[in-house]
């Protein structure tokens, strides 16, 4: 009888690529450069036709498939379809919640060196079914083949044809700010959607809002022995808290002041909303239960357009920077409300756990949080200076209140954080109000779209044909080659940016790499006065300087095919 092969227990997904089999992290990745790259696939029938492809082309037998000691391969193509029959929660009466039906697969190719990772992209550039004419780089973290065109959605809105007062939100906004006076990227949001807030502030800084603002700002000024109190928002926190109960509220909701706006999740994309309805849907949800104590908007960073199996909601989880409290968790739950100095809605959001409570976050709406300590102000120099190390102390101080589920974890670029366990209170169930809890997909009975549609904004091409950053240093040609200019035209044709997006990260990258405090547009021209260095820092991301001649003769010959 022949030998039957066991079968395989553990597939993966991944191939190798180099002198050697498996390799191991630390040979792979040196000097910064990373060595892997995540290549997606209209089809599993596509992923096999490039690879076999591969196999051919590869006369030095690089390409390494993982088999088993027996012969078997372990590998398998990641197939990633919509999961559209089980959601955790099926919410009614709020907006849909679903994804489009393109399905895709996912392989991660492994690389021992940057040669060889060029190698490989030559291989795959050389087959006219990937759709790939140049090389990228080794920072570049994904992939499509063939290659795709973004979803251009920058210049997009929900917005919402009912009238404003029934968009509004129930309970008052408290947004926390300190340090930020000139940059006020929760208040513009707000603003922008026609939504109220108050705007908690110092007293030590209330000139310099009020000698800054754009527009009518309702401040909300702490007593002068709240100044500087060494910790943190926690006394901003408390006193919204206060304020609200004070005045008759039975939630409020709390937001940090760095969120870039707000967006609705659907059908993979991420376009911004600004209708409250962001908002007040959240509000809708949580009434319907009575053990929520908290809800809120998870980060846009946190659900890529590329991501098939979101669930509408996480339940009893961490919520964070945007949080609806109810006022009576502390009386609820025999708890405190907010305290100590460092990771507070991580602390907050487990003792409402441990209290038998329960955490919505919302993932059909989501927050534009930016990146702890990437904005100067809030808590950048009190918690987060490397002086103190903040870091360090922000693990310890969480650690110590909560030692059962918090463990330390080197994530998000930074040396430590903190890694929390929330399944021990998976199971805390909800309690609803009326209504029985049905899980599914939801129905066209179900859903309310509170008068949302997508408009296009005015005078903001999809493409740019002609980058603004040609435009700013006009009078200055004769520093500006040729070759430069034909560079900067095709790079944004090609990567298919609005001005707004090409100005957006020129002044991100000035502030994050000259440390150049820029306010309006017309400064940028000052801080970069060449086209040669407007375009290092505008395409950071794609290109670093291992390649740079490279993608620029690629770009400058699709440039002159058009």
């Amino acid at each position: 009888m022949a030998d039957i092969k066991p079968p395989v227990k553990k597939w993966t997904h991944t191939l190798y690529y180099g002198t050697g089999q498996l390799i191991k992290a630390p040979d792979r990745i040196k000097d910064g450069k990373k060595g892997q790259v995540r290549i997606r696939f209209p089809s599993v029938k596509d992923a096999w036709a490039i690879i076999n492809d591969l196999k051919e082309r590869d006369t030095e037998n690089k390409l390494y498939i993982p088999v088993r000691k027996d012969g078997v391969s372990t590998f398998k193509p990641d197939h990633k379809e919509a999961d559209i029959s089980a959601w955790p929660i099926k919410f009614k009466d709020i907006p849909d919640f679903g994804f489009n039906d393109e399905d895709w697969c996912l392989i991660i190719v492994m690389f021992d060196s940057v040669k060889n990772e060029e190698a490989f992209w030559t291989h795959i550039k050389n087959n006219p079914a990937s759709g790939i004419n140049y090389i990228p780089n080794e920072i570049t973290k994904s992939f499509w083949l063939p290659e795709k065109a973004p979803k251009p959605t920058t210049h997009h809105r929900w917005v919402s044809d009912l009238p404003l007062e029934q968009q509004l939100p129930q309970y008052p906004i408290y947004v926390l700010s300190k340090g930020r006076y000139e940059k006020r990227l929760t208040a513009d949001a707000l603003n922008e959607m026609g939504c109220p807030f108050k705007m908690i502030i110092e007293d030590c800084e209330k000139e310099l809002y009020k000698g800054s603002e754009k527009y009518p700002t309702d401040y909300l000024i702490m007593p002068p022995e709240l100044d500087n109190a060494g910790k943190g928002s926690i006394t901003a926190r408390n006193f919204a808290w206060a304020h609200s109960i004070d005045n008759g509220f039975d939630k409020h909701w709390v937001m940090d002041d760095n969120m870039n706006g707000f967006f609705r999740f659907h059908k993979n994309q991420r376009i911004k909303c600004v209708s409250p309805i962001a908002i007040k849907q959240c509000e809708i949800i949580t009434s319907q239960y009575d053990n929520v104590f908290l809800s809120g908007l998870q980060y846009k960073s946190f659900c890529p357009e590329i991501c098939k199996n979101k669930a509408n909601v996480i339940i009893n989880t961490r919520i964070y920077s945007c949080i609806l409290i109810r006022n009576d968790l502390d009386t609820k739950l025999n708890t405190e409300r907010w305290r100590g100095k460092y990771n507070e809605d991580t602390d907050l959001s487990l003792r409402v756990l441990k209290s038998g409570g329960c955490n919505l976050l919302l993932q059909n709406f989501l927050c534009d949080k930016q990146t702890t300590m990437s904005c100067k102000g809030g808590n950048t120099d009190e918690i987060y200076s490397e002086k103190i190390d903040g870091l360090k102390l922000k693990y310890d101080s969480l650690y110590a209140q909560h030692p059962d589920v918090v463990k330390p974890s080197k994530k998000f670029s930074k040396t430590l954080h903190h890694q929390v366990d929330y399944s021990k209170w998976s199971n805390n169930p909800l309690k609803l109000n009326e209504c029985e809890i049905v899980s599914g997909s939801q129905t066209l009975a179900d859903i309310n779209e509170y008068g949302l549609k997508i408009i296009e904004l005015e005078g903001k091409p999809t493409k740019m044909k002609k980058p603004r950053v040609k435009e700013m240093i006009e009078d200055d040609m004769e520093v500006v080659s040729p070759e430069q200019k034909a560079f900067g035209e095709a790079l944004g044709a090609h990567y298919d940016m609005s001005d707004e997006d090409i100005i957006d990260e020129i002044v991100k990258e000035v502030k994050m790499t000259n440390e150049i405090q820029t306010q309006t547009d017309p400064i940028i021209e000052e801080a970069v006065p060449d086209m040669k260095h407007i375009i290092a820092l505008k395409d950071r991301h794609i290109l670093n300087q291992a390649n740079k001649i490279k993608k620029l003769e690629a770009l400058l010959e699709l440039y002159m095919n058009q």
